[in-house]
């Protein structure tokens, strides 16, 4: 027990900086996310969207009825989390019933059920915190630099704003930060098992959110820059890796993925009758597609 003692003290004078930097990280994440709870929490479309899709597969019990217009990668990473606040909405309130539970959601506010997307939120944003010290300690093997870069996440605007509300850009920036984590270390230890990772992390970055595709320049120039020292095998068991995260994230949501992409036809690239001042082709459109893939650069600076 004492062995277990000192060695939680000498973890905690080794480390007290960044423990500080990240219970102030927590803190600024955590401040407000009950706002308007528990009516009024479903106005952000990520959680309405996540949320919604996990109803849907519970109540018809079958994950292929159900449809979200975001990859759904998080959604199973929710669930369990979502059956241990239903059981404990169940106990507090003398709730025997499936029938009673959703009276009582209905009575007292979806929003008793929808705070676990933002608590998943906030933990995931001071995670990205910390390896964004870890990410500069490889770099830079500098401490000090290390706890600036840090401190300055824990205060940037973007990413606390967007670990604080329950948006799927949250988990897609932190496996981004992930997948370059790990091919930092593949780069210094040339050990296969982290450019594995490093695939895994993006192919999990992309299926949070779109935009997380970006991710995958990460394991790509590793790939090219040390194609003689990794093997085949390595790179056969990513690309499954690959696939089976993306299974999970998108073959389960065909129905949403068609809807999301068939609306993305309809808004850029299909003939309108549009004739203002400065009339918008559908080529001219297309360009308005990247906005959104643009927005991945405030989500770190």
């Amino acid at each position: 027990m004492n062995d277990i003692k000192n060695k939680l003290i000498g973890f905690i004078k080794d480390n007290y900086f960044i423990i500080i930097i990240l219970l102030v990280a927590f803190s600024v994440r955590w401040y407000g996310i009950y706002f308007d709870y528990p009516f009024g929490v479903t106005w952000i479309g990520d959680e309405r969207s996540t949320m919604q899709f996990l109803i849907d597969a519970t109540n018809n019990k079958n994950l292929f009825t159900a449809s979200s217009s975001y990859p759904v990668l998080m959604a199973f990473f929710y669930f369990p989390v979502l059956i241990i606040r239903i059981i404990y909405l169940a106990l507090a309130n003398n709730l025997h019933s499936l029938e009673e539970i959703k009276g009582f959601l209905i009575g007292h506010g979806i929003g008793q059920i929808y705070i676990i997307i933002r608590w998943f939120s906030v933990f995931i944003g001071t995670a990205s915190v910390y390896l964004i010290y870890k990410i500069y300690s490889l770099i830079f093997k500098h401490k000090t630099s290390a706890y600036y870069a840090a401190l300055v996440y824990t205060f940037s605007l973007i990413p606390v704003v967007l670990s604080h509300w329950g948006k799927l850009h949250a988990p897609m920036a932190f496996f981004f930060l992930l997948s370059l984590f790990f091919i930092l270390k593949f780069e210094i230890e040339k050990k296969e098992k982290y450019f594995f990772w490093s695939t895994v992390a993006a192919a999990m970055s992309f299926s949070s959110h779109y935009i997380g595709i970006m991710s995958f320049v990460f394991p790509f120039v590793g790939l090219l820059s040390n194609w003689k020292e990794i093997s085949v095998k390595t790179i056969i068991k990513s690309l499954a890796s690959c696939i089976f995260v993306f299974l999970i994230a998108f073959a389960v949501d065909y129905k949403g993925i068609y809807i999301m992409f068939a609306g993305q036809y309809n808004l850029f690239l299909k003939p309108n009758n549009f004739a203002g001042l400065f009339p918008v082709g559908k080529f001219e459109r297309f360009y308005y597609g990247l906005a959104d893939v643009l927005k991945i650069e405030p989500v770190f600076f």
